[in-house]
């Protein structure tokens, strides 16, 4: 699965693994539920940051320095040093930052030093574009193939609706649903997302007429994967 080949890199002994895709192929959700497969595992202390976004004007630097207790004085020298002492003193630590698209320059230049004065510490990050760091190895995310895009249909399908029992027709329809939207997670998680109210079929000839119905924020989602242009 995507989750094994993701940890065989870090058991592999790489320490800087970047989740790449274009948007829409899934890439914050892997990642996310890759953290959490860590954190109850008990392998390594794990901390998430979200660099599309700030928190009350922070910069994803201090927003890390929030989460690890420390005080900052604004100087991102001082912050970039100050959260690698913190990172080396965590032991092993796994850190994701999702969306490194966001505040790039500012985060490219703080992982290397981390990685070299924290020898324990681990990054995984999701991107559109490579890093090309010296140390980083590439996972790269594409389009669900027809089996498995209907797996994820089905899956979520059943999460909604958990009465959710896909007859041989609706099978066929969902396979057809996977194909229109060209395999992508995201897209095909949203349509599933509205399997409480409509069938496969109602579904597929809603796509018929476009795509735009499946804006909005999935359950428990960031608004920037909202929609099938994420």
């Amino acid at each position: 699965t995507q989750l094994a080949k993701i940890e065989d890199r870090f058991k592999a002994g790489a320490r800087l693994v970047t989740i790449l895709g274009p948007g829409g192929m899934g890439k914050s959700q892997v990642a996310i539920e890759h953290l959490h497969r860590v954190n109850l595992a008990g392998e390594a202390s794990c901390l998430y940051l979200n660099a599309s976004t700030d928190i009350d004007g922070e910069t994803n630097l201090e927003g890390l320095a929030t989460q690890l207790g420390l005080e900052t004085s604004g100087d991102v020298l001082a912050t970039t040093t100050v959260l690698g002492e913190a990172l080396r003193r965590q032991g092993p630590t796994r850190l994701l930052i999702d969306d490194m698209d966001g505040e790039r320059d500012l985060l490219l230049a703080a992982l290397e030093p981390w990685l070299v004065v924290a020898p324990d510490l681990s990054i995984l990050l999701t991107s559109r574009s490579r890093t090309n760091l010296a140390s980083e190895h590439i996972f790269e995310l594409g389009p669900l193939n027809t089996p498995d895009g209907s797996a994820l249909f089905i899956q979520r399908a059943g999460t909604i609706r958990p009465s959710f029992s896909p007859d041989e027709d609706d099978l066929q329809t969902i396979a057809s649903l996977v194909e229109t939207l060209d395999g992508m997670p995201l897209a095909i998680a949203l349509a599933a997302g509205r399997s409480r109210l409509m069938s496969p079929a109602q579904l597929m000839a809603r796509l018929s007429h476009g795509f735009s119905f499946l804006q909005g924020t999935a359950a428990g989602g960031h608004a920037r994967h909202s929609g099938v242009n994420a």
